[in-house]
Parts: structure tokens; C-alpha cells; sequence
């Protein structure tokens, strides 16, 4: 052999003794990058699981075998199709294959919620989030599995307890809406055996204000939300029952009713109704001595506020009214229930009579003091 191929045969097993240090270095590296890979894997509080293309098991963490009650040897290169209900397994195979064919699948960067299978049999319910990953050309899947058990146990209980309590509101608003007719019938007797028209017109007065609070409780123990009533269906039943019990004939009082559909609270209502209900009646015995005319009522929403008009084009009040120290009953109940919504008053008298009431949605805010006793206050919400 010569020098001079000595020299090259010396230099080439350099170069190899060089490859394999690089080869070794790579190996160490990619040994100490599983190893972090399998302590993250087996300190995560989730399952986790990969596969390959095919569905065949490659890797799984200790809590993935605790989720599905196996051993190592019982899910090592075994086909992630043990893990599902029978019913998931083709279409998990199916999809697969269109991934292999067209490199998508619907679940790929999704967080789901599926069923999975136990080795006793129990399907239970879990979160998935499916990835997939590359190496020497060969797609593997890998996916973060969380059983969710005693979460949906926990969302069943308050939905139980939702549709309890929903219950009880539904029964409350029964109750106290019968409770409110059992006191009208009684002061409906009563005003048979009264003789003075004063007493029977106060009497009158009250039941009808009586069956305006009762009707708030009627529409909210048949709605569905027991807390929250549709304002325009309830304004136009009250006017009904209002026309109704004055015998107003139709083609005489006219009535234009121009509603939002806006969702309102009891605290709200009943006290808005009161006031439809008093100014309504007023007009209706007041205004129209010749039983001729329109009565008015609107409900506008404005950003954060709400506004309420009332209004007829009769007679009109007495030009020296102030509703702050009239006598009459119905007005000084308007006027004190426009202070329990917070609200403004303005009457306008220059065609007819216009009451403009603006607030904001009322709503009950309780302050509690101790385990076993509160404070309750009306505040003002801006809503709108």
C-alpha cells in the first residue's frame, strides 16, 4: 500500500469515526428528548395517547391507563378502537383512510366531547383534543384525553336544580295570583252589600288595582322564564280587562297602542302596570263625556332608559292640578309609583292629557348581613 493511499484510507476513517460521534450525539439527544417527553407524558393530569396511521397504539401515559381501567400489556400495539363504543369505530377508521387519501380530518385542532369505553364495559363521557405529527414520513396521531364524568354529573345536578327552582317560581306565581283573585272575589262580594257610592267606588278602584298585580304574576307562572314578561302582551291585556270591566263599548273609546317588545322583571312591571292601569281608568271615567275619543300608550326603549307615555285627547285635568298634593287617589299613586322606579314625570295638558314617564329597569338587590339574615333594596338597572 502507499503512502499516499495510507494517508487517504487514514483520512476516511476519520471521517467515519467522526459520523458515528455525530450519529451517537444525535441518538443521546433524541434519547434525552423521550425522556422528557415521557416525564411530561407521565406527570400530565390528562391521558394521553398516540398511533399511527392506522390506529395501532404507540405510546400512552399512566393516566390514560387509570381513565380506561387497562394495563400496559393490555393496550400495547392493540388498535385505539378497544377504547370507543362499538358504534364510533368504522367512522374512526373511515376517517383514517381520508386522512391517508386527502391529508384531512374533521377532528385535527378541535377540542370535543365523545364517549369512550372501559375494560368493564361503562361508556363514560371525556374531552378529547386531537394533533398530528410527522417523523421519517410516517403521520402520527396524538391525543389529549380528560374524563369529564363528574363534571356532567355536576351539570345535571344544576339543571336538576334549575328545573326545581323554576318549579317552585312557577308554583309561587300560582299562588299568589289565586291568593290576589280569592281577595278581588271577596271585595267583589263586599260591594254588593255597600250602598254608598264613595265606598263602592273605592272598593272597585282597589280590586282593579288587585287584578293589575295579579295579571304580572298570571303572565310570568305561563311564560318561561318565571322571572321576565313580555311587556306588550301584558299591556294589551290589561287594557283589554280595563275596556272590559267599564263596559266601553266598541267604536267609542279607541285605544292605539304602540309597544316595544321588550322582556321586563316583576319589580318593574308591577308598578308600570299600576300606573297603565290608574291612568287608563282615570281616562276612561274622565275624559270622554260623550264616550268619544283615543287613548294612547307607548313604550320606547332610548339607550339606558325607558320611556312611557300615557295619553288621551279628552277633556283634559283641571288646569290648577299638581299631582304632588291632589286629593285624588289614582294620581297621588301614580305620582309616588314613578318615585319607586326612580323615574321623571312630565305632563303635558295642550291636547288633551300626556303623561311621559322615563326610568330605568328596576332590580332587587339584596345586601347580605349574615348566614341567616338580609337586606333588600330597588335599584336602578341600565339596561336598555
Amino acid at each position: 500500500m502507499s503512502r499516499e493511499t495510507e494517508e487517504q484510507f487514514s483520512d476516511e476513517i476519520i471521517e467515519m469515526k467522526k459520523e458515528i460521534m455525530k450519529c451517537k450525539k444525535t441518538k443521546i439527544a433524541l434519547k434525552k428528548s423521550e425522556e422528557r417527553f415521557r416525564t411530561f407524558a407521565e406527570s400530565a393530569t390528562d391521558g394521553i395517547v398516540t398511533t399511527d396511521d392506522n390506529g395501532n397504539i404507540l405510546f400512552f401515559n399512566k393516566i390514560l391507563k387509570q381513565i380506561f381501567g387497562y394495563s400496559t400489556d393490555e393496550l400495547s400495539g392493540k388498535s385505539l378502537t378497544m377504547l370507543m363504543p362499538a358504534k364510533f369505530r368504522k367512522g374512526y377508521l373511515n376517517e383514517l383512510e381520508n386522512y391517508k387519501s386527502s391529508g384531512k380530518h374533521r377532528l385535527l385542532g378541535k377540542t370535543v366531547q365523545t364517549t369512550g369505553l372501559r375494560k368493564d364495559g361503562k361508556i363514560f363521557p371525556f374531552e378529547m383534543s386531537l394533533s398530528a405529527w410527522k417523523s421519517n414520513k410516517t403521520t402520527y396521531f396524538s391525543a389529549i384525553i380528560r374524563d369529564i364524568t363528574e363534571r356532567k354529573q355536576a351539570e345535571s345536578e344544576i339543571k336538576k336544580s334549575i328545573v326545581e327552582k323554576e318549579n317552585l317560581l312557577r308554583e309561587i306565581h300560582y299562588r299568589v295570583k289565586n291568593n290576589m283573585h280569592i281577595i278581588s272575589s271577596l271585595l267583589n262580594l263586599q260591594i254588593q252589600h255597600v250602598h254608598e257610592e264613595e265606598s263602592e267606588k273605592v272598593l272597585k278602584d282597589t280590586q282593579g288595582r288587585l287584578d293589575t298585580m295579579a295579571m304580572v304574576h298570571k303572565n310570568l307562572y305561563e311564560s318561561s322564564s318565571f322571572t321576565k314578561l313580555n311587556f306588550k302582551d301584558y299591556v294589551e291585556k290589561l287594557v283589554f280587562e280595563i275596556l272590559s270591566s267599564h263596559r266601553v263599548n266598541s267604536g267609542t273609546i279607541e285605544t292605539e297602542l304602540d309597544i316595544e317588545d321588550i322582556e321586563m322583571n316583576m319589580e318593574t312591571a308591577i308598578p308600570c302596570g299600576l300606573i297603565i292601569n290608574e291612568l287608563v281608568t282615570n281616562s276612561v271615567k274622565h275624559a270622554f263625556p260623550e264616550l268619544k275619543g283615543t287613548i294612547r300608550i307607548e313604550l320606547k326603549s332610548f339607550q339606558d332608559e325607558l320611556e312611557l307615555i300615557v295619553a288621551d285627547n279628552g277633556i283634559g285635568l283641571p288646569k290648577n292640578i299638581h299631582l304632588k298634593i291632589t286629593e285624588t287617589i289614582g294620581l297621588q299613586l301614580v305620582y309616588s309609583l314613578v318615585n319607586q322606579l326612580n323615574g321623571k314625570l312630565k305632563l303635558d295638558m295642550s291636547n288633551g292629557t300626556e303623561f311621559k314617564i322615563t326610568f330605568n329597569e328596576l332590580e332587587y338587590e339584596r345586601d347580605f348581613k349574615s348566614s341567616s339574615s338580609y337586606n333588600g333594596r330597588m335599584v336602578t338597572k341600565n339596561k336598555y
